[in-house]
Formats: structure tokens, sequence, C-alpha cells
């Protein structure tokens, strides 16, 4: 078959004649594709000329499509509305953000703290940040990355980073509670984050890896969300343990210090999942994730 060019030849002439043919004027063609009545004119009688039929009856101040014209229009018309589908669909996808999912914890006391510097390697990149306490199996609907905590590396897992715990305070408690030992620590009210999640380090765990034979106090104040264990923390009502991730003390930016006591390394590391679809922007997030990892 020969080329596509020299079947329907110009572009121009499709453009012309589609747009005369959905407005039924060849000056109303005109104001659209910003050229003259005349410029139209001599487009579609390109058009005419290479068929040798004529495609439009001319009225008054209207012209209306033959037969032989309606089948041409109805052929013009779905080309090019499939090709102007297609490029903003490829634009749109262009424009997709990157979706990350992972835990409301790790989102507010990691990933908020270094997606900066990732924004400003990369502003052509929109990002979506979806936190969510139960993260589940799935992949879920459109998500790109999901970020989880876990024992055991999958097989289509990346590591990221390792965690450790230890036991965090405002300076206005610790000045009010001076401790120079662990010991001092368990003669003080203690924030416990009752959770079942058996990976989470509990004051138990703690007392032991400090050596310590002391009874643990009665909790000074239990909740159900480590959000909230923090932010009772920093409203001086007792010692909270603390996850630090990425080898960073990531709540002495939010106003806590270290009081005496071990510094707990978990067993789990974080690790990242991708997608089935590795578009350029996922790409970009895997490779600056993976060297902050060095």
């Amino acid at each position: 078959m020969s080329s596509y060019r020299s079947e329907i030849g110009s572009l121009a002439m499709i453009f012309a004649f589609e747009a005369a043919g959905r407005l039924g004027s060849f000056t109303a063609a005109a104001e659209e594709l910003g050229v003259s009545q005349a410029a139209v004119s001599k487009q579609i009688g390109f058009v005419e000329e290479r068929l040798g039929i004529s495609l439009f009856f001319r009225r008054h101040r209207r012209v209306e499509l033959t037969a032989d014209g309606q089948r041409l229009f109805s052929a013009a018309n779905a080309g090019l509305s499939s090709i102007a589908s297609t490029m903003q669909e490829i634009r749109e996808t262009g424009r997709r953000p990157l979706t990350i999912l992972l835990s409301i914890s790790l989102s507010r006391f990691w990933l908020m703290r270094v997606l900066p510097e990732f924004t400003r390697q990369h502003p052509e990149i929109a990002v979506r940040i979806i936190s969510q306490d139960d993260l589940g199996a799935a992949q879920g609907a459109g998500t790109d990355i999901v970020i989880r905590y876990g024992d055991v590396l999958p097989e289509n897992g990346i590591r990221l980073f390792g965690a450790d715990v230890m036991a965090m305070a405002s300076p206005r408690f610790i000045e009010r509670h001076p401790m120079t030992t662990p010991e001092d620590v368990l003669t003080v009210p203690l924030i416990h984050y009752d959770t079942p999640d058996r990976e989470w380090i509990r004051w138990e765990d703690w007392r032991l890896a400090a050596g310590l034979t002391l009874r643990l106090p009665s909790p000074a104040i239990s909740v159900s969300r480590y959000q909230d264990a923090f932010a009772a923390a920093q409203q001086d009502q007792g010692i909270l343990l603390a996850w630090n991730v990425d080898d960073v003390a990531v709540h002495a930016a939010d106003g806590l210090v270290p009081v005496p006591g071990p510094r707990i390394r978990v067993p789990g590391s974080f690790y990242m999942q991708c997608g089935p679809e590795r578009r350029a922007e996922v790409e970009a997030m895997v490779q600056w994730l993976r060297l902050r990892q060095g």
C-alpha cells in the first residue's frame, strides 16, 4: 500500500474539510482554524480535485455535505477524534502523579521530612501520598509504590532502611524529672502504645534490654495510635518509646531528646514494592531512595 500522504494529501486539507463539514460553514471553519475563509475553500478544493467529485452543496452562507462528503466526513472525524483522544491519554499519563502508599506514622515522621529533597531534584514530578495504618497485602489501585515494614523481605521487595527504638521525652519533662540512669526512667511516667502488633517494641522489651529487674510502673497514659503517643510526649506527659528510621533520630526535629537507656535495633526493615507499571516517575523515586541508602 502506498503511503498515507500519497492517498490523503496534506493534513491541512483534512483539517479544513472536517471543520467545514462539522460546522456547516467555510467561514466558521476558518475562524476555528485561525486561517482565512479563502484558505479553507482552497484546501477543500484540493480534496475535491483529488477525488474528482464535489463534497459540499454550496448554499447561501452555509454548506451541506453531499452523500460522498458525509462518508468522508465520518472517516475524517473519527480518525481525528481518535488521534486527539490518544494524545490526551498520553498527556494525562505523563502528568499522572507518582502515588505512594505507606503508614500514617512513616509518612508523618519520615517521608514528609525527606520528600522536599526529591521534589527539588524532580520538580516535574507530582507526588500523591496515601497514608493509612492498614496497608493490607494488595498494592492498591493506582498505587505506584508501597512502603512497608516486615521481618522478611519479599521477593519483589527493595530494602530501604532499618529502624531502632529509644526512649525520648521533651526537654521540659526531663527538667521536671531529672534522669541519669535507665533505672531512673522506670520511676517516672511512661507512655504506652497499646497495639496488638507484635513487631512493636514495648516497655517490657526496653526493660529487659537495659538489664533491669525493676518492675514497670503503671502507665501514665495508654494510647492506640502512635501519633497520639508522640503528641503526649510533646505535651510533657511522659516518656515515649520512639521509632527512629533511616538512621536518623527523626523525633529530635520535633523537640524530643533521648533519655538514658538502650537503643534497640528492631529485627525487620522497611522496604518498597513497585506496581506493575514502572513509569519514569517510579524509576526516578526508586533510584533516589536507593541513593539515599548509599
